[in-house]
């Protein structure tokens, strides 16, 4: 017995022993590779300021690094002895795959890198180049071939690693490591997106021909300004041009579009108005991907072309598309800036030319001009240009449609599709539609309060207060275009509107409060099956008008608690407070 008990002694022993050694050694190596995330990022601010050698070298050290942690990992004694044990056996297989993620993602740098060398500029920066409205496809459509490929090998945040078992600076390790990878992949998913939706829409798989839709931002409707100014923007192989601008009147219906119509309930509602012949009501609804297709069908009806999406943009719109591409000079209002376009195109513009005949919507004039300075010019990058757009699609200035269900799904992605949440999201939002003819909507301030209780599986009590102000100045008559009076029986400065608030699925009106600037009481409706309060409200020039909605919200077992407020392209944004208990 003696001999066996002390072999067996032995044997423990040195398994200790190597299990010490083992550890000792896989703290080594675990700090090795607590550098990576760091490298990393040090390597995509290197990309980012013009310095790509440094990034390249940044990787190859991170990539050597990794790969001699990765051959001590599977090849040293000790880690083969230490595979044996429970608890330690799963902290190695930990590191080992954090340094397999971390080697996939330095694999899929160089990929991506050696792939975008073409469109290495002469600063050093990566970026798109357009040079008189030409893309070049051949390297969009290499990157994006290698964002795809590199996709494919990174986690997605729906399949974290295993942490069973996992300690202390291995389990801080992996997540870290964990974390970086989906950064990555969620960067690598919006510019890949983007590159592929800039070569379709190029024209790199057919001819395609683009609505723009010129939105003046001080007459409001319902998925933004009234559109009161028209373009057209056509692509081939890669190359973008700019087709005709005019004043929306050039584009006359015959009879009302009935191929592409508005939802039912919408139209119930609004027929009166005539929103799917009159090109001011046409965006009426709030959701731009049920606006789009009608604009769409209305425009092959006024000129028997059809086109292949929508683009509406709005003044402040312009001014994201201006901070990329710099000023432009229009014939009428001088130097147009980033700056300056809102206040030039929705007010002054108007101070400076009160006595024409024929009204002017000077927002087209300087769309016209910005999109051709954009598809003439030369621009060594498009990265200024997509910044300012990417939070102008935020707020809902530069909305986009295309009847390409592909390109549409990355529209929604990128968020620039305009389209509202669907039913199973609990979200507000509010609309204040200007009926008074007038462009009063740049002076116009609203805000929206939510108190009482979230919605919930219980059920919720939330009761909304909205509060609009016309500050216009109290006594201006001129210009008549902006301060009117423009319809019957109205009055300078006042403003007529008609306001919805859109509350989550299946609320209902349980009581209001409203004052004498109300002149419809609130009720409720739908819109494409969207639970809506509306009403009407008259305000004089310096006056308001408050409205308090007792909602109800019933229980529904799919409510997270979760609530979004969703923003609509005014001049001065609407202010939102939730106070929710």
């Amino acid at each position: 017995m003696w001999p066996l008990v002390w072999s067996l002694a032995i044997v423990i022993a040195l398994v200790g022993i190597v299990s010490v050694v083992a550890l000792l050694h896989a703290v080594r190596l675990e700090k090795r590779v607590d550098t990576l995330p760091t490298i990393i990022q040090n390597a995509e601010t290197s990309a980012e300021d013009g310095q790509l050698l440094v990034a390249q070298q940044d990787l190859t050290q991170a990539q050597n690094t990794l790969t001699a942690v990765n051959s001590s990992l599977y090849n040293s004694p000790d880690f083969a002895v230490v595979d044996l044990l429970p608890v330690a056996r799963q902290n190695i297989d930990a590191i080992r795959n954090s340094v397999a993620l971390g080697l996939q993602m330095i694999g899929g740098g160089e990929q991506i890198l050696r792939a975008a060398a073409p469109l290495e500029s002469a600063s050093g920066h990566l970026d798109v180049p357009l040079d008189h409205g030409q893309v070049p496809l051949a390297s969009t459509e290499a990157v994006a071939t290698a964002i795809t490929s590199v996709l494919t090998t990174l986690p997605a945040s729906a399949d974290p690693p295993s942490q069973r078992f996992v300690l202390g600076r291995v389990h801080s390790l992996q997540e870290r490591i964990y974390g970086q990878a989906i950064k990555r992949r969620q960067e690598l998913q919006t510019v890949g997106a983007s590159l592929q939706l800039l070569d379709d829409m190029a024209g790199a798989n057919g001819d395609h021909r683009y609505l723009i839709a010129v939105a003046n931002s001080a007459e409001m409707r319902g998925s933004g300004g009234m559109i009161l100014s028209y373009g057209v923007i056509t692509s081939h192989a890669g190359t973008i041009t700019l087709g005709n601008f005019g004043n929306i009147n050039e584009l006359t219906l015959t009879q009302p579009e009935t191929k592409v119509i508005f939802p039912s309930d919408f139209t119930k509602s609004y027929q009166d108005l005539g929103p799917t012949l009159n090109w001011r009501n046409a965006n009426m609804m709030s959701d731009f991907t049920i606006d789009a297709p009608v604009l769409e069908a209305m425009y092959a009806q006024a000129t028997g072309l059809p086109v292949d999406g929508v683009i509406q943009v709005d003044s402040a719109g312009l001014g994201a598309i201006l901070a990329g591409t710099g000023p432009v000079q229009t014939a009428d209002l001088g130097q147009v800036t980033a700056a300056n376009v809102v206040p030039l195109t929705l007010s002054q513009a108007y101070q400076l030319y009160p006595n024409r005949q024929v009204r002017q919507d000077y927002s087209g004039e300087v769309a016209q001009a910005a999109f051709a300075q954009l598809l003439s010019g030369r621009f060594a990058g498009l990265r200024p240009l997509g910044a300012a757009l990417v939070q102008a699609g935020k707020d809902r200035h530069v909305l986009m449609y295309t009847s390409d269900p592909t390109d549409e799904s990355i529209l929604g992605f990128l968020g620039f599709n305009g389209a509202l949440p669907a039913p199973s999201v609990d979200f507000a939002q509010l609309t204040v539609q200007n009926f008074g003819a007038n462009k009063l909507d740049y002076y116009l301030r609203s805000s929206v309060s939510l108190t009482g209780t979230p919605p919930s599986d219980l059920g919720s009590q939330m009761t909304a207060t909205i509060d609009l102000s016309n500050g216009a100045p109290v006594g201006q008559t001129s210009p008549v275009e902006v301060f009117g009076p423009n319809v019957p029986g109205g009055q300078a400065g006042e403003y007529e509107g008609l306001v919805t608030l859109y509350v989550p699925h299946d609320s209902y009106l349980r009581a209001s409060q409203t004052d004498s600037s109300v002149t419809t009481a609130p009720a409720q409706s739908t819109q494409n099956g969207v639970t809506t309060i509306t009403f009407t409200v008259s305000m004089p020039a310096g006056t308001g008008s408050q409205v308090v909605l007792h909602i109800a919200i019933p229980p529904t077992s799919s409510r997270t608690g979760l609530f979004e407020f969703v923003p609509t392209p005014r001049v001065i944004p609407t202010a939102y407070l939730e106070r929710f208990a």
